[in-house]
């Protein structure tokens, strides 16, 4: 073995080492992230719960689940069925887009580039954030298979419609295919993927219209429902987050333009860091240049503009990841030109790579206190525990306004009755004394309504209507209901609501 060979073979090794650790990094994160669960990945668990335990089959539509999360939520609400931590599927899923990730990187380059693809996932802050959400926010899977450029006609649909029914951001993915088919001639090609996207729309009509319709609509809320100055905001944003720490750290005003709670979760755990880490995002913009340059990867130059074009309007930090596995290959382009010119640049690549471990060490650390507006963060999960605590085993009632879609989560794991607040005081009154009178319970529990704290202005009126109306039942309960004794339930120093004894 000639001592080239040897060397390139110990870099292999190496980059294997690396990718080993951003693997075992995604396990250790798994304890030091916040214990609660965002609004969406309440809404993704609790339903995927429900429809399992009523053998009920969805494809997309449903009530308040957001369309195209309802795959997921089969995942991850059957997790949480058997006792498993969700997010441990969440991980699972991101080795297995890794594993993607090498696969067709390989087949487009060679070993050693696609091993420093991986390895550039594998320790990209981005995807080592969203390894963790749950629902399909990282849909790097999907991107992989696609660019994997199955040959087989079956195969190929197959894996069109599961893209295209696990997330949206999959038909910029075709669309893009299809123009390369075009200007290739690779016509066949070219009607296998229109073939798919037309038995998906068949099989959405076949389970109702509203399937098929949120097909379409999905997305649309992000132009519709935006002011312009926040389209202006997330465009701009989207086309420097590659290159840049996160702006609204910075600059905090710029957090109420920011859509996505959980981009802020990923912007403040990243401290001086780049979403991509500072080595990656240099490399991926040599790569990006190479790709102008060389015929051979524009097709992929264009797949990432274009998505830039039909992505960044959105909250970016939720809705790129998808491509993420492209920038990443992009960024392995540049480092292997970088080896071509002299070996001895591996030492680039080792510190960018040795950049990467150290940056998701500063994420890792930075996932309890970064969780700035308590996206994640909640004492809802442990009210079933610490009201327990206070009656024994015995049932009660419970009742949420601000927080109802964690309290219905908890309370469908712990068996218990759930209401919201609703309009009218009297009627809910009725549902609360009517509920504990059929559980043969005393015991009703109005959980209390946290102060108002985001950035978004919206958000913070919102959060105070439901403080005011929170004061106003809690009132209008005491002097409507015989309530024998009363307690503020109170855990780690926040009361989290008032317990009430009442007599029916």
């Amino acid at each position: 073995m000639s001592s080239d060979t040897k060397r390139d073979s110990q870099f292999h090794v190496l980059l294997g080492l690396f990718i080993f650790a951003g693997l075992i990094l995604r396990v250790i994160g798994l304890f030091y992230f916040p214990t609660g669960m965002e609004g969406d990945e309440v809404h993704v668990v609790y339903w995927g719960r429900q429809w399992i335990q009523s053998k009920q089959w969805l494809l997309i539509d449903v009530g308040d689940l957001p369309a195209w999360e309802t795959p997921s939520a089969y995942i991850f609400g059957g997790l949480d069925l058997v006792g498993i931590n969700p997010r441990w599927g969440a991980v699972a899923i991101s080795f297995l887009e890794l594993a993607m990730c090498y696969l067709w990187t390989a087949r487009r380059s060679d070993k050693q580039t696609a091993l420093m693809a991986t390895a550039f996932l594998s320790l990209m802050p981005w995807h080592f954030f969203f390894s963790y959400v749950l629902g399909p926010c990282v849909a790097g899977f999907w991107t992989s298979l696609y660019l994997l450029d199955i040959k087989n006609p079956l195969g190929r649909v197959l894996g069109n419609m599961g893209g295209l029914l696990y997330y949206v951001s999959y038909r910029v993915l075709l669309v893009w295919g299809g123009l390369v088919n075009l200007y290739r001639r690779q016509w066949k090609t070219l009607g296998i993927d229109i073939l798919s996207g037309l038995v998906t729309l068949a099989v959405l009509a076949m389970f109702g219209g509203n399937h098929l319709k949120g097909f379409f609509a999905k997305g649309s809320y992000l132009v519709s429902t935006r002011e312009p100055i926040e389209w202006v905001y997330h465009y701009l944003n989207s086309f420097i987050l590659w290159w840049m720490p996160p702006l609204q750290v910075w600059w905090e005003q710029l957090s109420e333009y920011s859509a996505g709670d959980v981009g802020f979760g990923f912007a403040h755990s990243l401290g001086f860091q780049t979403p991509l880490s500072l080595g990656t995002s240099l490399f991926f913009g040599w790569g990006l240049y190479i790709s102008y340059k060389d015929k051979k990867y524009r097709d992929l130059l264009g797949l990432f503009v274009l998505s830039l074009v039909c992505v960044g309007f959105g909250p970016s930090f939720v809705h790129f990841p998808f491509i993420l596995p492209v920038v990443a290959f992009l960024a392995a382009i540049a480092a292997s030109r970088a080896l071509q010119k002299n070996k001895r640049n591996r030492v680039l690549v080792i510190m960018s790579l040795v950049l990467s471990v150290a940056s998701l060490v500063v994420v890792i650390s930075n996932l309890g206190h970064s969780d700035k507006w308590r996206t994640f963060t909640s004492k809802t999960e442990l009210i079933p525990s610490a009201v327990r605590a206070e009656i024994g085993t015995t049932s009660f009632v419970w009742t949420a306004g601000a927080d109802l879609a964690r309290a219905t989560l908890a309370a469908d794991r712990a068996d218990l009755s759930v209401f919201g607040f609703s309009t009218s005081f009297l009627n809910w009154v009725n549902e609360i004394t009517r509920e504990a009178y059929a559980k043969k319970t005393p015991w009703v529990f109005i959980q209390n309504t946290p102060a108002p704290v985001h950035p978004r202005p919206k958000v913070i009126q919102e959060m105070q209507v439901f403080k005011e109306d929170f004061d106003s039942r809690i009132k209008f309960f005491e002097a409507n209901v015989s309530v024998s004794s009363k307690k503020t339930i109170v855990v780690d120093g926040v009361e989290i609501g008032i317990l009430y004894e009442i007599v029916y």
